[in-house]
C-alpha cells in the first residue's frame, strides 16, 4: 500500500468536527451566496453509520477503518479550508465521496488486514491516494497560516489543479460554455470491495444522488515472490507458468499482471473470478496446492481439505434427506400415495445424486490436476512466497514450508 498522508494533528478534534466547524462558519457567513442544502444531511447519515460500524466490529477493523478515511478526507479538507464551499465540483465530489464511505461501513464487516479498506479508495479514487497534490500536503508544504497576498496565487494554482483531478475522478468534469462554466457529470462504475472476495458493482444515480447495485463478481490480488539459484530465467518462468495456469483454467477466471518485476521474481497478479462457484473452485485449488506442497516436501498424509469436504458432503446430504422427508410429510396419509410417492421421490433424488457426483467428480479431477501443477512450480522454486489480499498465505524457503495461520477462508 502506499505511504500513509501526514494529515496535520487536529488535537481533541477529530476530522469530521473540522468539517462541521468549516459547515457552521459558512451558515453563519454574511456575504455567502451559496447554501449547502443536504450536505449536511449526508455528513450526519454518515456519521451515524460510522459510529455504529465503530460498535460492531472490533478495533483492528475500526482502527483501518479511521486511518483510511482520515487519509481520504484530508484533501478535501485543506482545500475546503483555503477556498471555502461553493457551487463547483470538488464539492459535488466531496458529497459523493460521503455517500461512498456510508455505503462501504454498510457492506463490510472485519476483516484481516487494511488491504480491502485502502483499494475501495484507490481504485474508485486514486487522486486521493496519489496524485501530485496529496506528495504536496504530505510534505505538509500547505501551510494556510503562511499564505499572504505574495504567495496566493501559487496556492490557488495548486488548489485548482487538485479540485480538477479530484473531481474528474468522481466523474465531473467542467464544461466551458461561455460566459458560464458548466458541470458535467459522465458515467463511471465504481466497486465496493467485500468479504470472500466479492466486489459489488456500482453505478451513481444522479437524480437520486445514490449509488445503485448493478451487478457483481469476485477478486483476489496474489503476490507472488519466488527465488531460484542462480535467478535462472527459465526456472523462475516456468514456476510463474505453472501457478498462473493452474489460477487461469478455472471456469469463468481471468488473470491479469498488476505488477511484475525481475531479479529474483515478483509479480503482482489480479485474478477476476465471475462468480461464487469460480471463486470456491480458486479456493479449493489454493488450498490443494497448498497440502499437495506439504505432502511432497514431508512425505506426509494431510486430511484438511478432505475433512471440509466431507463435512460439506454431508450436510449437503442431511439437507437432501430432509428434504425428502418433508415432502413425504405433506403427502396424504394413504399408504399406497405415501410409498409411491417416496418411490419417485428415491429414483428422482438418485438420477441427480449420479449427475451430480459425475460433475463433482469431473471438477474434483480438474482442481486436483492443477493443484498438482502449482504444487510442482513451488516445490521446484528455492524459496517462494504467496500474499493473498496481503495476507501471507504460503512461504517456503528450501526444503521447508513455514508455518502460518491463514485459512483462505477467513483472508477476505
Amino acid at each position: 500500500m502506499e505511504e500513509n498522508i501526514k494529515v496535520q494533528n487536529f488535537g481533541s478534534k477529530n476530522i469530521l468536527e473540522e468539517f462541521y466547524e468549516l459547515i457552521e462558519k459558512h451558515k453563519l457567513s454574511t456575504n455567502k451566496s451559496f447554501k449547502l442544502g443536504n450536505f449536511y444531511n449526508y455528513l450526519s447519515e454518515f456519521d451515524e453509520a460510522y459510529q455504529k460500524f465503530n460498535t460492531e466490529n472490533n478495533q483492528k477493523t475500526t482502527k483501518a477503518v479511521y486511518s483510511q478515511l482520515i487519509q481520504s478526507l484530508y484533501p478535501f479538507l485543506v482545500i475546503f479550508k483555503f477556498k471555502g464551499f461553493s457551487d463547483r465540483p470538488v464539492f459535488h465530489s466531496f458529497k459523493k465521496f460521503i455517500k461512498f464511505y456510508t455505503l462501504i461501513l454498510s457492506e463490510i464487516n472485519g476483516v484481516r488486514s487494511d488491504f480491502f479498506f485502502w483499494k475501495n479508495i484507490s481504485e474508485n479514487f486514486p487522486s486521493l491516494v496519489k496524485s501530485d497534490f496529496v506528495e504536496f500536503i504530505n510534505r505538509e508544504e500547505f501551510n494556510l497560516n503562511l499564505i499572504s497576498p505574495k504567495n496566493y496565487d501559487d496556492y490557488n494554482k495548486i488548489a485548482e489543479s487538485a479540485e480538477y483531478i479530484i473531481s474528474k475522478d468522481f466523474g465531473f468534469e467542467i464544461e466551458n460554455i461561455w460566459p458560464i462554466k458548466k458541470i458535467k457529470e459522465t458515467e463511471k462504475q465504481y466497486q465496493i470491495f467485500t468479504e470472500s472476495f466479492k466486489v459489488l458493482e456500482y453505478s451513481f444515480n444522479s437524480q437520486k444522488f445514490d449509488f445503485e447495485i448493478q451487478n457483481s463478481h469476485y477478486e483476489m490480488t496474489v503476490d507472488l515472490h519466488i527465488s531460484v539459484e542462480d535467478n535462472d530465467a527459465q526456472r523462475l518462468s516456468a514456476i510463474l507458468f505453472q501457478i498462473l495456469t493452474s489460477l487461469s483454467n478455472v471456469n469463468n477466471n481471468k488473470t491479469y499482471f498488476e505488477h511484475l518485476s525481475v531479479g529474483s521474481l515478483y509479480g503482482r497478479i489480479k485474478v477476476w473470478m465471475k462468480d461464487l462457484v469460480a471463486s470456491e473452485e480458486t479456493k479449493a485449488i489454493l488450498e490443494t496446492t497448498k497440502e499437495a506442497v506439504t505432502k511432497g516436501l514431508t512425505a506426509g498424509q494431510v486430511s484438511y481439505s478432505e475433512v471440509k469436504k466431507q463435512s460439506a458432503e454431508t450436510e449437503k446430504i442431511k439437507k437432501e434427506q430432509e428434504l425428502i422427508e418433508k415432502e413425504l410429510a405433506d403427502k396424504p396419509s394413504d399408504f399406497e400415495a405415501k410409498m409411491s410417492n417416496a418411490l419417485n421421490l428415491e429414483k428422482k433424488a438418485l438420477e441427480n445424486e449420479k449427475l451430480r457426483n459425475e460433475i463433482v467428480k469431473e471438477r474434483l479431477e480438474v482442481i486436483q490436476k492443477l493443484s498438482d501443477l502449482s504444487a510442482k512450480g513451488i516445490i521446484e522454486a528455492d524459496m517462494i512466497r504467496i500474499d493473498i489480499n496481503e495476507v501471507l498465505y504460503l512461504l517456503k524457503q528450501g526444503n521447508r514450508l513455514e508455518e502460518t495461520d491463514a485459512d483462505i477462508d477467513d483472508i477476505a
